[in-house]
């Protein structure tokens, strides 16, 4: 099976995935990035904001970038809250 890199962005800081995991198809692995970036909004969600903008760009076992899964945490209010 396939080895895929996971890179996160937030905002411009790269955090590079030296490791990677192996999975059994690309879908599988943009699937993961998806929820990584779902875990990480969950577990640092802050109310008071501000939340950067979370990327991951999904790598190839030969480093090439294949993919990018993208979060932007935007919140507005609309009506006078009580």
């Amino acid at each position: 099976m396939p080895r895929f890199y996971f890179d996160l962005y937030e905002d411009d800081v790269l955090l590079v995935d030296h490791e990677g995991g192996v999975l059994r198809d690309a879908l599988l692995a943009r699937r993961e990035a998806g929820r990584i970036l779902a875990a990480i909004a969950r577990d640092n969600y802050r109310p008071e904001g501000p939340w950067p903008t979370l990327r991951i760009v999904l790598r190839s076992h030969d480093r090439e970038g294949l993919w990018e899964t993208v979060l932007r945490w935007e919140e507005r209010q609309l009506s006078r809250l009580n």
